[in-house]
This record gives structure tokens, sequence and C-alpha cells, in this order.
């Protein structure tokens, strides 16, 4: 099992609780001082919020790698190039996915191993389904 660190038990729990009203927070969020990578799906609506939150917070917080991707973004990657991705992350975030978006993550998401995190807000409920919101990781 991945062991995260409070600090970004604390950040992911946030993410899961308030989902993407409030992307500018990730700023002020506290941060481990091991790295660890965050990889999320956001809607292109978000993406410019967190894209700003992120380099900001990745400023304050240089170990951590944040790396979000746009549904259109993934659109002109495989699956494999994908699951390379997600298999790299601490954790995963889906924020703001519906339809064909929503089944290929969904589908992705499964080969994760149980002990990776992941969460879905503001998405379809497939994704909501498959979220595990305890840090223990999925089911």
């Amino acid at each position: 099992m991945i062991e995260l660190s409070a600090e970004l038990r604390w950040t992911a729990l946030w993410w899961a609780r308030y989902g993407v009203l409030c992307l500018g927070a990730l700023a002020f969020l506290p941060g481990p001082a091991k790295a660890e990578t965050l990889f999320g799906l956001i809607s292109e609506r978000n993406s410019a919020s967190v894209a700003q939150a992120a380099a900001q917070h990745v400023e304050r917080y240089p170990k951590h790698k944040l790396v979000f991707r746009t549904p259109r973004q993934l659109a002109a990657f495989s699956d494999a190039a994908i699951q390379a991705q997600l298999t790299t992350a601490d954790t995963v975030l889906v924020a703001g996915v519906f339809s064909e978006d929503a089944a290929r993550i969904g589908r992705l998401i499964d080969a994760l191993p149980a002990s990776t995190p992941f969460f879905a807000v503001r998405s379809a409920s497939t994704l909501g389904e498959q979220s595990k919101v305890g840090l223990q990781g999925r089911p």
C-alpha cells in the first residue's frame, strides 16, 4: 500500500469534498517534504484555473509533481500512454468529466492498483462509484 503524507491526504480530501468550486485554493494547500505525484483529468472549462493554481502550488512546493490533462488532450494519447501516466501517480483526480471520456478513463482506472487513491468529483456517476474517498486505496 502506498503511504501518503498527511499533507497530501488533506489535499486529496479537500478536493474530494469541494471539487472544482475553489480551484485557486490549491496554491494555499500544505505540502509534504517528499516528492509526490498527482495526476488529474480536468474539464476544459476548468483547465485554466487549475493550471494557474498548480503552477503556484509547485512554486511553493517544488518536490510535488502535478500533472493535469483535459479530455481533449487525452484523446491524442493511446490507452497505454494514459495508463503509463496513471500508474506513475500517487493519487488520481478526475473533475468535470462525462460521457465517452468518463467511460474511457473509467476502464483505465479499473486497471490501477487498489492502493492508488482515486477521486472523482463533479463527474459521471460511474466514476463517482469507482472513487475511493478513504485514503487506503480503492476496494
